[in-house]
């Protein structure tokens, strides 16, 4: 495995009342993971404040910094669905490295690497716009279905009723004279 040395800026964060001090390439994702519960220039966490600069970052100084890149990185073709967002990774690799960014947050689990593994998610195709054109593989274990983004699943005998059948019918309901059915009509446009 080659290792690489590089200079690198060392700046100040330009939020006041932070002292911090960051690689420049990092300075981002500090304030963006910085909390701030006594609201003294950083947002809540995974906020950035709309008056953010990087560049107006001072910089401080430089420091020496040491990467291990490997010789070589497998980069596999298998399409991973995350059924907890709907969207398709590229490879094992790929879908962890989403997870483990994404843990508690966009409804998934903050115990994510805990509770799942790669192989517990489906596998799809896709076509060149990345919808899905066919599943290889379902879901195994507590992952959630699969059938929210499939565009042929649509009041199946899952019982799932397309989003596009939903807003459709809600459409249809407020364009009425008051706007209200009843519940029993509701069922009936929904489920047929």
């Amino acid at each position: 495995m080659p290792t690489v040395e590089n200079e690198e800026n060392k700046v100040e964060c330009p939020i006041d009342g932070c002292d911090a001090t960051t690689a420049a390439r990092g300075l981002h994702m500090h304030v963006y993971h910085t909390d701030d519960p006594e609201d003294e220039g950083h947002y809540p966490r995974y906020e950035v404040p709309p008056n953010f600069e990087a560049k107006k970052a001072e910089v401080i100084g430089e420091e020496t910094v040491e990467y291990d890149y490997p010789d070589h990185v497998d980069i596999e073709d298998t399409e991973y669905l995350d059924t907890y967002t709907g969207k398709v990774y590229q490879g094992k690799r790929g879908l962890m490295i989403h997870l483990g960014q994404m843990a508690g947050k966009h409804n998934i689990p903050s115990d994510i690497k805990e509770k799942h593994e790669a192989d517990d998610f489906p596998i799809v195709t896709t076509d060149s716009d990345g919808n899905i054109e066919e599943v290889i593989r379902d879901p195994r274990g507590s992952v959630p279905p699969i059938e929210p983004y499939l565009p042929w699943s649509d009041d199946d005998e899952l019982g799932y009723v397309s989003k596009k059948h939903i807003k459709e019918t809600i459409e249809e309901i407020q364009e009425t004279t008051t706007g209200v059915i009843s519940a029993e009509k509701l069922e009936q446009k929904l489920l047929g």
